[in-house]
């Protein structure tokens, strides 16, 4: 494991993010060569450095959720902006890493300004945001196994799927369900509303 003290990222972490403590009255509560957690009695903010992935990362929580329940900045930049194809940056010298968390620093300030400033309504849009989005993952998935199971024939596999996301099937889906349920012998068994 290479020395990662090298990157100085406590110390450019705690100067593009001084103003949490200075004007928005957070604590540093921990402090590390990838690390570094700040607190107030409502909110937690960490920002990151990939021990292995290099990316910089910065997540936003409520304080009585615990450590490990914060929302990354991309989804607080996708419900200020209406969407978002943020992506981490990876900074694997240190000048990259400097730029990368002026970087979140700005986003911090530009789309979580409400949080900082104790506004937590903004939570429950993220939250939203968050659940829709592994929502549309597991559609995806469900769909791409059941056209999967479909195209090798295993229409009851298929029928099963495609009922299971059915409100959100397409045409063509639909017309494979109307085929599927056709040919594994049985038909439609969910609320299709």
């Amino acid at each position: 494991m290479e020395n990662r003290e090298y990157f100085e990222f406590e110390k450019i972490v705690k100067m593009s993010f001084s103003y949490l403590i200075n004007k928005y009255l957070f604590i540093c509560v921990e402090s590390s060569a990838t690390y570094v957690r700040y607190e107030r009695k409502d909110v937690f903010i960490s920002i990151y450095h990939g021990r292995q992935s290099y990316e910089v990362g910065l997540q936003i929580g409520l304080t009585e959720e615990g450590k490990g329940h914060g929302y990354g900045i991309g989804s607080f930049i996708a419900v200020k902006e209406g969407g978002s194809n943020f992506r981490l940056p990876i900074a694997r010298t240190k000048e990259d890493l400097k730029i990368s968390i002026e970087r979140l620093s700005t986003l911090l300030l530009k789309n979580a300004s409400d949080v900082l400033r104790g506004d937590l309504r903004v939570f429950y849009g993220v939250k939203s945001h968050v659940e829709e989005y592994w929502d549309r993952i597991k559609v995806d998935k469900i769909r791409q196994d059941a056209n999967d199971a479909f195209s090798k024939g295993d229409y009851f596999l298929a029928k099963s799927l495609y009922q299971s996301i059915f409100k959100f099937l397409l045409i063509s889906e639909r017309k494979k369900l109307e085929i599927a349920e056709k040919r594994s012998g049985s038909s439609r068994t969910v609320d299709t509303d």
